[in-house]
């Protein structure tokens, strides 16, 4: 749990988002491949959207990882795993070190 100060939390609003569908996750992240000249396939981008499990963020967060860090720029299933796997394997590295 996270506790705030109290003059802080006075004059802040907690926003909470609902999760969205598979659809609405395929249609966003199908225009922003689109738009970044990013190829992919089905099975890639059906991955993507499971690890983010309704959270949109995570979906851009994931297509990033892919594309820019391993300098992939094509979002398969393969790739998804290995950045995952890569991300995963970091931070448990760093927590047990």
């Amino acid at each position: 749990m996270v506790l705030y100060l109290e003059p802080i939390q006075s004059r802040c609003a907690v926003l909470r988002y609902s999760k969205l569908t598979d659809t609405q996750l395929l249609a966003r992240l199908t225009e922003v491949c689109t738009s970044e000249n990013v190829s992919y396939t089905d099975d890639g981008l059906e991955a993507v959207i499971f690890t983010a499990q309704g959270d949109m963020r995570q979906v851009i967060h994931t297509s990033v990882w892919v594309g820019c860090y391993f300098s992939l720029n094509n979002i398969t299933v393969l790739n998804v795993v290995l950045c995952n796997s890569y991300w995963f394997g970091s931070y448990l590295i760093s927590i047990s070190c």
